[in-house]
């Protein structure tokens, strides 16, 4: 009886470190980056790495990276997001899959294309945008945003 008792807790907490240990896993982490332009306006760079495995062992990674376009004045216009999804080991990484989504927020913007690409270890997606005032168009912009992962999948 002794012996069923001290195996079942064993058992019970090596199930207990196990599940712990993989919680962080759900985390979800992000960076930023901000690049200026001359007029005033800027974007953020934004890169959310998500990786919903449980194992420590998994060799596959997602994330996502947005470029958010701001005016002068610090209201967002537009962005585009690239999401990838990566596999990696044995000293190499693998675009498996991206895709492209690209939203104006002002509006006195309108998305005019979105594309993405994926090639080798990263995943690319392009937008360009067309900012019209009075039914005329002032400015064409596009912008593009890149999404990849290194061979011990440190996704950047």
């Amino acid at each position: 009886m002794k012996k069923d008792k001290k195996r079942f807790l064993c058992i019970f907490t090596a199930c207990l470190l196990i599940v712990t240990a993989c919680i962080p896993a759900f985390a979800q982490d992000s960076k930023q980056h901000i690049q200026y332009y001359e007029d005033g306006s800027y974007t953020i760079e934004t890169l959310t790495i998500d990786n919903p495995t449980i194992s420590f062992y998994s060799s596959t990674k997602r994330g996502t990276r947005s470029r958010i376009y701001y005016s002068s004045d610090n209201v967002e216009q537009w962005s585009v997001t690239v999401t990838g999804s990566f596999s990696y080991g044995n000293g190499s990484s693998t675009c498996t899959a991206a895709s492209a989504t690209a939203k104006a927020t002002a509006s006195t913007w309108t998305i005019s294309s979105k594309s993405s690409s994926k090639s080798g270890n990263s995943a690319t997606a392009t937008a360009t945008a067309i900012q019209y005032l009075r039914g005329h168009e002032v400015q064409r912009k596009t912008l593009s945003t890149t999404l990849s992962c290194s061979s011990n999948g440190t996704l950047y």
